[in-house]
């Protein structure tokens, strides 16, 4: 968990200061807003962001430029190099339009993959891309894109862009939800899940599912203390039939908690 604070945030950046990170120009983060941190630390941050390395430091910067709130907190995680973790830049032979298109054997021809995406400036030449995106599947081309979900005009995808991604399997900690139409009076999906429900310390990693609706904000992740449960919330709204996908960490759940889980889900 990082969060925003007056000590590493200036303008429109934050900097990350832990282990797993620093002087880790090759980590991949993978990172998803997070409102409350799951103790009503309420923060929103309703603007596009990624990461960027430098002087031995991995920041977080809101990608329009617009200053950084203090207190605004981010779920990051490090996935250990492997299949399935790889970087993409946007180039005029993999772009078009407000899309580009991945090419790696961990997602080719793979629609059920779960995919992760956060936009990473230093993969790329420094690119700013200040648009929310979600990936998508492409059938016809059996291939996996990445897609500025707000499709403005004049939005394009821009090339040398950089972006970490993740995909695995469906699993049990790996899957995706969809918007009912009860999420959608809410602007929000309620996650059901044993290693979420109850645990307001989980930190759950997500991205957005792009289909042919453009989206007018961006999301995150807030424990709603009543229920007991994570939710998705989007800023745009959230229509019935929307889907992310979604990532639970068991190993991060076990370090907040002690718990001890139950066959399956280890």
């Amino acid at each position: 968990m990082h969060t925003a604070s007056s000590s590493n945030t200036g303008g429109h950046i934050t900097r990350i200061d832990h282990p797993a990170t620093n002087g880790q120009a090759g980590a991949d983060l993978l990172v998803t807003q997070n409102y409350d941190a799951g103790v009503g630390d309420d923060t929103s941050n309703n603007h596009p962001f990624g990461v960027y390395y430098s002087a031995s430091r991995w920041r977080l910067f809101n990608q329009d430029i617009s200053p950084m709130p203090l207190g605004a907190h981010f779920n990051v995680m490090v996935p250990a190099a492997g299949s399935g973790l790889f970087r993409h830049v946007s180039t005029a032979a993999n772009s078009s339009g407000w899309t580009t298109r991945l090419d790696d054997g961990s997602v080719n021809n793979l629609p059920e993959r779960i995919v992760l995406a956060t936009q990473n400036w230093s993969a790329g030449a420094s690119v700013y891309n200040p648009h929310p995106i979600g990936v998508f599947y492409f059938a016809f081309f059996g291939s996996w894109y990445i897609m500025n979900a707000d499709q403005q005009s004049g939005g394009e995808m821009p090339l040398n862009a950089g972006f970490n991604l993740y995909a695995q399997e469906a699993s049990p900690n790996a899957f995706r939800v969809t918007a009912t139409a009860a999420d959608a009076v809410i602007s929000a999906i309620r996650l059901d899940h044993p290693l979420l429900n109850g645990i307001p310390c989980a930190q759950v990693q997500a991205t957005r599912l792009s289909d042919s609706s453009a989206v007018s904000g961006n999301f995150d992740v807030y424990y709603d203390a009543a229920s007991g449960r994570w939710r998705i919330y989007s800023y745009g709204g959230m229509p019935a039939g929307t889907q992310f996908n979604v990532l639970v960490n068991p190993a991060q759940v076990f370090d907040c908690t002690d718990l001890i889980f139950a066959d399956g889900f280890q």
